[in-house]
């Protein structure tokens, strides 16, 4: 049991963001978060497995993948938001009935835009974020870096000022961020960027609840 991530780029008119697939291999299912593009060596071992797959949209804007994940394993499980559903063309179950046995997920309240679930590997003690949290540190192009940091992000440790602005209820929001802090984490993987030690998280976490 471990995870194991692929590394790809997402983005589009000129924004160019490094974005990471992340597949967890339990004794009886692979469980595929935030699904990118597959290499053909993994659709290769997914094609032959006995093992269930399941495939899960962790907010509402991932969700790129799902058609083409759903055409090459379409006896799959599939979960995510309603919006994600709408957007891929792909039945989803509410991520909230998913569940694994070294896997929580934490539902972000608070912001039904953005709609995120975030995930704890229990037996790493690490933490899968998506587009909560951004740690970008590579060279940006031009429109990557404006985009970067009109958003606040460029550089840093940081949530958007976008899901700040769409958050609809604040209380709920920073509850959700508080049972992230009490989770036992070493490590937090963000989609997209570096990973964050336990000690800058709780830095971080602090600063977003003020």
């Amino acid at each position: 049991m471990k995870i194991d991530i692929l590394h790809y780029t997402a983005g589009g008119a000129g924004v160019i963001f490094p974005a990471k697939t992340f597949i967890i291999e339990e004794d009886t299912s692979f469980i595929i978060i935030s699904p990118g593009p597959l290499t053909p060596d993994v659709i290769t071992k997914f094609k032959n497995t006995t093992k269930e797959l399941v495939f899960i949209a962790p907010n509402n804007f991932h969700n790129l993948h799902l058609k083409a994940m759903y055409d090459l394993f379409p006896k799959a499980k599939f979960y995510g938001p309603k919006r994600a559903a709408k957007a891929s063309g792909v039945s989803l179950e509410n991520t909230k009935k998913f569940s694994a046995p070294n896997i929580e997920n934490i539902f972000i309240q608070g912001n039904s835009s953005l709609s995120e679930t975030c995930f704890f590997y229990k037996p790493e003690k690490k933490l899968i974020v998506t587009d909560l949290f951004f740690n970008m540190n590579h060279e940006m192009n031009l429109m990557t870096k404006l985009v970067m940091k009109m958003a606040g992000t460029y550089k840093k440790v940081a949530t958007s000022r976008i899901i700040k602005f769409t958050t609809d209820d604040k209380l709920l929001f920073k509850q959700s961020l508080q049972t992230l802090s009490h989770l036992d984490i070493d490590e937090v993987i963000p989609n997209h960027g570096d990973s964050i030690s336990k000690e800058m998280f709780d830095k971080l976490l602090l600063r977003e609840r003020e």
